[in-house]
Order: C-alpha cells, then structure tokens, then sequence
C-alpha cells in the first residue's frame, strides 16, 4: 500500500529592502528646496527613508505569517496520515496476533484444526508493514520508517519450508525458547515426539555449534532480548523479544491436549547429599554435591578453580550450597590433605555445626571486629609458612612439596566482611593471585558480586556459580548471562554454573535436610577417626584466638625454651597470629626485679598475683583486707633488712633468686589510699629506693595507675602487664597500642611484650601475709591516750583494769601510789589534756604509753618523734605503743566489748585475714 505525503511548504523568496523609493523622495526634498530657496522642505527628505522601511517590515510580516499558515496547514495533515498509518498498523497487528498468538497466547486456548505448515512464533518485534510512503524531505524520513514497520508484532518461520529452527544461548533460556516451540507445534497438530522435534528443533550454546541445516536461528541474550540472527525472509532479521515457556507450563498444556511430554532437559528440584556422595569419597574429578540433568556435576576447585565466586540473593541458598560444599570436600579428603576455615559473616549460625569436622581450622564471624584482624594477620603467617615450605622443598607448586596440605576458604557474604576492612581485601587479593601454586583456595559467597569484588580478584575466580539474583547485571556480571535473574523462587539451590567463562549448565544443589546435618556431619568425622594413615598434623592457616580461661598447670608441665628459661615466672599464653603462634608468656624476676599488674576493676589483676605468688611460693598482700597497710609497712621493713624487733638484719649483697626478698600486693593503690600523707610519703620513698637496689623483687596490682599516690612507684617498675583498662585514651597513655584495647575483653585478657595475654589461672588462691600483731598485757601505772576516753575506760574497767581519768592534782609520785593494788592503773587521758598536763609528760621516761589512734602530727607531738609510726589498720583494737626506751610498736587493746562490738570486730578481722575472690579483686 502505497501513501502519499503532504507536499511540502515552497519557500518564499525574501523581501528585498526598497532602495530606490527610499532615495527618490530625499532627491525630490533637496531638489525643491534648492529651486524655491526654502530650506522647510528638507526636512521632507527624510520622510523617503520612513516609508521605505515601514513598506520593507510590513512585507516580512506577511511573508511570516503565510509560512506559519502553510507549514500549520502541512502539520495537520501529516498528523492525520500517522493517525491513518497507526490504525491500520495496529489492525494489522491485532490481525498478525489473532491468526498467530503464539506460545503465551496458546497457554489454556482451544486447540485448532491441523495445518499443514504452521507457522512459529518466534517472538515479537518490528515486522514489515507493507506501507510504503516516498519521503519528501529528510523530516520525512521518520515518518516513512515508523510507516513501513509494525511493532509488537509476532515474527514468524515456517516449521517446514524453512527447516530446522535453532535456538542459541544460555542453556536455560534455549530450553525454554524451544519448549515454547514445542508447544506451538503440539497446539496447529504437529508431532512432539523427541525423534520428529530433532528435525524440526535444534538447541546449542552457539550458532557455529546449530547444524548446518537450520534456516532460522534465534540468538537468546536475556529473558526479554533476542535476535532472529538467521531467516530465509531478510525482513525477519530484527530484534525481538522471545516466547518462552517454563517446563510446567508445557507439562499441563499438552497433558491438557492428551499429547504425550517430551524429554525435559531440567535437573531434579531436590537431591538428598548422602545420594550424591553415594560414589567413594576418593572419586576423581572433583566433589559431587551439584546434579544437572544428566547426574552428578563435579566441580574441582584445583582444575576448575582455583578459586569461586558464588553469588545469590537471599532465600537461594548461599548457606545451603556452602555447607554442601564443605561437607563434600570433607568427605573426598582427608584431615591431613585438606584443610578448611570458614568465614560465617550472618552471624555464624550457618556455619557453626562445620566446627565439628576434624578438616575445619577455625570459624570467624562479624561478632568480633578483632577476631576479623587476627584472620588477617594468620592468612598472611600462612602465605608466608607455605611459600617458606616450597622454596625449602624447591617446589614449584604444593603438587611438588607432599605433606604440605590444601586450604580451603570458604566466605559467606564476602560484601559484609570487607565493609570498612580494607586490608583483610588485601590479604583476599594477594591470596587470589597466589593461592593455584601455594594450595589455598577461596570460595567467596555474596548477595551482589557486582561492585564489590576488585578485578583483580574476580579474575583469578575462575569458578562460577549464580544462585538466583534480583537484577539481570548481577548474573551478568558473575556468569556472563542475566539467566540467573530467572531461575524459579520456588526451587531453592537451582543454580547455573560457569566454569572459566564457558556456557552455564543449570544444576541443582544437593542439599542436606535441616534435622540430618549433624548425623551427616558426625559420619564424615567417624570416617576420617578411623582412618590409621592420618598424621594429625595441626590444624592450618588459623591460629584459634586466645581462651578465655587457661590453667596454669599445663604451661608449668611444658619443656622449658629460650622463651622459658629456669626460674622464669609463667604469666600466661601470647598470641602472635602472624606467625601462627601461642607461646608461654614469662617474666624473668631474676634478671627484671620489678612488674606492674595495671587493669580496672575485674580484669584479673588478682588472679594474676595469684600465679606470681604461687609460682614464687611467697604469700601476696590483699589490698582489700582491714589490715593491708599493717602488712604493706611490715614488708617493706623486711626488704630493708629491718626485723620485727626494729634491728637490721644482715643479708648478702647480692641474695640468690629464692632467698631475695619479695613483695607481693595486690590493689596496691587501695592500700596506700587508706594512708595518711606522712606514711604514704615514707612507704613510697623506701619502695623507690628498693627499686634501685635491685635486692628484692617487687609485684604490685593497680587499678588506677595515674593516681598521684602511686604515679612515681608505678612508672620506676621494669616490666608492666596491661589488662583491660576502662577506657582508650587510659590505655594509651600506659603505653599500650591502639589496635591492642578491647573494653570486652575477659578477665585476664591483657597485653605483655606488646602481644595479647591471657594470664593464667592458679589452682588456688594465694596465702595472706600474715599480721597479727601481740595483744598488750596490761600492767600497773600505764597511761592510754586516745579520743574516746569514756569508751576506752569502760571496756579497760571490764577487763580488769583500775582506771583513772581525773588527774587533777594527781603527780608522778601520785600515780605510783595509786597504783599499789593487784589491779593494773591504767590513766586514761585526751590528747587535749595530756597537751596541757607537763608533768605526764615525763610518763613517757618511765611508764609505757598507750596512743590509740591519731593523726601523724598528733603522734609526733605526743612521742616527740620525726619518724611516723608503723601505719594501723581500721580495726576497734589496735594502738601505737611507746615504750621509754625503743621504738614504737603495734598492738592489740585487751578490750571488753559489747555483744556488737563482739560482731563487728570478728567481722572486720575475717576481712582482714581472709582473701578476696577474683572476682571482687579484679
């Protein structure tokens, strides 16, 4: 049918500007003016000009306005020549699809008489029209090209005039392209039958693999893009967009029409794994837990690989085909051959039963960010142990350098472990490029491989699998076909894999039931248990992070190492995953005399004074007993060489380990804050001069290290355990790193060395140092001075003392008379009075003298001394005692209490001589 168009608008020549009728009337104006002799009349010879331009303006305006006219009248016809042309393209595509519905429109229809030939759609898109319209001008040319096509219309090959149709593309979108053929030949009356459609139907990957005998070839790029790339008719050789039918579709359209079903080339929907590994675990070619259509689908990470990417969204089943993956490889190798560490970053519940395999190293989850960096470090230990075990063996590969096993590791959801971890992609990459010749392999799992995977990595991944995915370009990107954005929801596991960018094959995961795992897991264990030929080699590539809970027994029992020598005191076990490594961790009390133990409160300062006492078989001091300070002072006074009678006692300059003195204190810094400025001064002086002397060994605990009372002491100790402190900015000023602060960490978990601890655990709990000291036994004429006299006079009258408060004219001789009876005198007296009483001054010459409780400066007045006395604790009975000659003492009043002062005294010692538990010490 042949239209024709609208002529177009001629064009116009333009309006020439009127010269001469502008000239003429100036040269008519000059002329007069000239002959008259009046010079009025110039001013006439610009009206010319005027006129002229006014006549040449008018003349463009109508010139415009006919063009509009014309080129509106023009658009209106081409207007209604497309309306024309498009109502008689849609009548004749609504004709096209009424005589050919092809397969979508077939689906539930009547089924038609036989034809003779039918004709096959082979999808839509723009087919001739057979208008034909003759362009005019270049804006025509459109028009004319919008004229001569329908779009949407079905394109169509003859099942017999034009052979055989071939169908090309990914495997699973060919399938469906011919079962929607299939269909169409079983709706006009064809035969289905598998021997009559190899004639007729013809699938392959690509063209050059279609018999030559096939006239027309469909090229499938995507579910809803193809190409008729061969066709006897040139007009055919269009874009279009493909019929395609699912295998359930086909089953009930032709079971509806009673014809027989053609052999389906779609996996099973569901395969147990104990029927896929049915076959020995030693068969060659690669682990069976992938079936297509045909059987087994082995895929070998060594010859396939070396490494995989999987990709999938959720609900596909990622976490399915990982574990069958894992179980596979554990059921084909052995422990010593093969081992694996898993990376489970939903949180670990997936992958948690594989622990129990005897080939798996390890399981990291995004539980713990500092887990994540200890992964890192122990790949890149193991990159380096392996390429040391080839150049040792002057190997090539690990197929030259036998006991050197494989490791496989396996990540589920790669895009979540790497967010905000740059190195650890680092340590994937290097592991990518150089995992064929070291035996390491990845199986790296992710929702949207797409953007998340550098290409350095994706490249050497050579094995694909897609599960289904939620956008075409994820599958595109991963396999090279959108197809994966099609596979069923309904069929968890259905999959297409790729192997070095060949074609995809669809295949099915072999999956394990839920309520099965452990029992399957459990038989592959069983079998590898009792194979003899094993050498247990220790586990691989990951060095398990630290327990939270080690015995201090089992490290004592180790042979003792350059790490280790005799003597040195066992704190715990190190890590250094970078060279795969947890060794005992020691300190040499015989070389380095001093150590620090710094943490907050319940992180294990107590235990670990509790393993230092134990091993140094010496009683530790308890900062949280009553009597502390009392102990504290003793001990320093034992360092100094100072007995308990105040007399120095002699030693070797140069003591052994086990006879040099040691001080052990635990919560130092609670003990020395109970002091009074003038004992903390003087015990702090004495512990610095110790440090210096290098005699004795000293151990402390504390909480709060950057307190002034224990600043300077803390900061002159040689060697210092760091354990969890309350905040970042505490811990760094400690010295500790960065990297090393961990606010959660366990009891115990700490830094030595700049490495990770962990302090061992004792089996008991440490001995107190013991104090106690002598309860005073009253004696005639002895004076109390204290600031409860009332109190102190009634528990010293029921304990059988005569007790004297009135000293008004009461002299020295007065005081021996009164005292003249059976009964110890005791005078007790305030501060206040024996200020301002001289003559009991002289008391302190001849009778001793009882001092219960005071301030320092109190003391120093009252004994005339510079020196403090030895520190009391906060306990109901205890006083200073001046003797007149030697130094002051610590002593016990022989106090009658009441029934609760009874309680609150036993209570208070109990504190006192009873150690706290970790868990209250820290």
């Amino acid at each position: 049918m042949r239209l024709a168009l609208p002529p177009p608008v001629a064009e116009r020549a333009p309006t020439r500007f009127p010269l001469l009728g502008a000239l003429l009337p100036m040269v008519a104006s000059i002329a007069l003016a000239v002959i008259l002799r009046a010079p009025l009349l110039l001013a006439f010879a610009a009206l010319g000009p005027v006129l002229a331009v006014g006549a040449y303006l008018d003349g463009r305006r109508v010139a415009r306005r006919d063009l509009r006219v014309a080129q509106a009248r023009r658009a209106t016809a081409l207007e209604r020549l497309e309306r024309d042309i498009a109502d008689r393209r849609d009548e004749l595509r609504r004709a096209l699809l009424a005589a050919h519905p092809g397969p979508r429109g077939m689906l539930g229809g009547p089924r038609p008489a036989a034809a003779d030939a039918p004709l096959v759609v082979l999808g839509h898109g723009d087919v001739p029209s057979g208008i034909e319209l003759d362009p005019l001008d270049d804006a025509d040319r459109p028009i004319a090209a919008r004229a001569g096509l329908v779009d949407r219309a079905p394109v169509l090959a003859r099942s017999d005039r034009d052979g055989c149709i071939g169908v090309v593309g990914p495997r699973i979108l060919r399938e469906a392209a011919a079962r929607a053929i299939v269909l169409q030949l079983a709706w006009w009356g064809a035969e289905p039958a598998p021997e009559a459609l190899a004639a007729r139907i013809c699938t392959a990957p690509s063209a050059a693999d279609l018999l030559r005998h096939c006239e027309v070839v469909v090229r499938i790029d995507a579910a809803d893009r193809a190409e008729v790339i061969r066709h006897p008719n040139p007009g055919a050789l269009v874009a279009i967009r493909p019929g395609l039918v699912s295998h359930a579709e086909l089953a009930a359209e032709l079971a509806r029409h009673r014809v027989s079903m053609p052999a389906s080339g779609d996996p099973p929907r569901s395969v147990e794994l104990d029927v896929a590994l049915a076959e020995s675990p030693r068969h060659p070619g690669g682990p069976a837990f992938l079936v297509d259509a045909v059987g087994p689908l082995r895929v070998d990470l060594v010859s396939d690989g070396p490494h995989a990417v999987i990709g999938g969204t959720t609900g596909s089943g990622k976490s399915e085909l990982l574990t069958s993956w894992a179980l596979a490889l554990a059921a084909r190798s052995s422990p010593d051959e093969l081992a694996m560490l898993l990376f489970d970053f939903k949180g670990g519940s997936a992958l948690d039963p594989l622990v129990a395999l005897p080939h798996v190293s390890g399981l990291v989850t995004d539980l713990d960010g500092r887990m994540i960096d200890r992964a890192a470090r122990s790949l890149r230990a193991e990159l380096r142990r392996r390429e040391a075990a080839l150049r040792d063996a002057r190997a090539r590969s690990i197929d030259q350098a036998p006991g050197l096993g494989r490791l496989v590791i396996i990540v589920d959801e790669f895009a979540a472990l790497l967010d905000g971890r740059g190195e650890l992609h680092d340590v994937f990459v290097d592991i990518a490029a150089r995992g064929r010749s070291l035996g390491m392999h990845l199986i790296l799992c992710t929702q949207r491989p797409s953007g998340i995977m550098r290409d350095s990595l994706l490249a050497n991944c050579g094995l694909r699998v897609s599960l289904r995915v939620v956008a075409a370009d994820d599958s595109t990107a991963l396999i090279g076909s959108p197809a994966a954005a099609e596979l069923p929801r309904s069929v968890p596991g259905r999959c297409l894999v790729s192997i070095h960018g060949e074609r995809p094959v669809l295949a099915q995961v072999a999956m394990v039931a839920p309520d099965r795992l452990d029992a399957e897991i459990a038989r592959i264990a069983q079998h590898w248990a009792g194979d003899r030929s094993l050498t247990r080699q220790p586990r691989v590539g990951w060095l398990p992070p630290l327990a939270t809970s080690i015995a201090l027994e089992p490290l004592l029992e180790r042979p003792l190492s350059a790490t280790r020598p005799l003597g040195a005191v066992v704190l715990g076990v190190s890590d250094r995953p970078e060279l795969l490594d947890q060794p005992v961790a020691c300190w040499n009390s015989d070389l380095e005399r001093s150590l620090v133990v710094i943490g907050a409160p319940g992180s294990g300062r107590s235990t670990a004074l509790d393993s230092i006492a134990q091993q140094l078989r010496r009683p530790a001091i308890h900062g949280r007993s009553a009597s502390a300070c009392e102990a504290l002072w003793d001990a320093i006074e034992r360092l100094d060489g100072v007995g308990p009678d105040r007399q120095r006692a002699t030693r070797p300059d140069d003591p052994s380990p086990e006879d040099a003195p040691t001080l052990i204190v635990d919560d130092f810094d609670a003990v020395v804050g109970r002091l009074d400025p003038d004992h903390l001064e003087a015990m702090t002086d004495r512990l610095i001069a110790s440090l210096g002397s290098r005699r004795c060994r000293i151990v402390l605990s504390v909480s709060a290290p950057l307190a002034p009372s224990v600043r300077a002491l803390v900061s002159r100790m040689e060697r210092r355990v760091l354990l969890r402190m309350p905040t970042r900015d505490e811990h760094l000023m400690l010295g500790g790193a960065a990297a090393d602060f961990d606010d959660r960490a366990a009891p115990g978990g700490g830094s030595w060395d700049g490495l990770p601890l962990q302090i061992a655990r004792p089996s008991q709990r440490s001995g107190s140092e013991p104090v106690d000291p002598a309860t005073h036994q009253l004696a005639n004429r002895q004076i109390l001075i204290t600031h409860r006299p009332a109190m102190r006079a009634m528990q010293l009258t029921e304990a059988g003392a005569l007790v004297v408060t009135d000293i008004d004219g009461l002299s020295q001789g007065g005081l021996r008379a009164a005292g003249a009876t059976d009964r110890p005198l005791v005078l007790v007296v305030d501060h206040p009075t024996w200020s301002s009483t001289p003559q009991l001054w002289r008391a302190l010459e001849e009778v001793p003298v009882l001092v219960d409780r005071c301030a320092s400066v109190e003391f120093r007045q009252i004994s005339r001394r510079r020196t403090p006395p030895p520190p009391l604790a906060d306990l109901p009975d205890r006083a200073w005692l001046l003797h007149p000659e030697g130094e002051p003492t610590r002593v016990r009043l022989p106090l009658v209490q009441t029934t609760a002062q009874t309680r609150t005294t036993a209570q208070t010692r109990t504190t006192a001589q009873t150690p706290t538990t970790a868990s209250d010490a820290g």
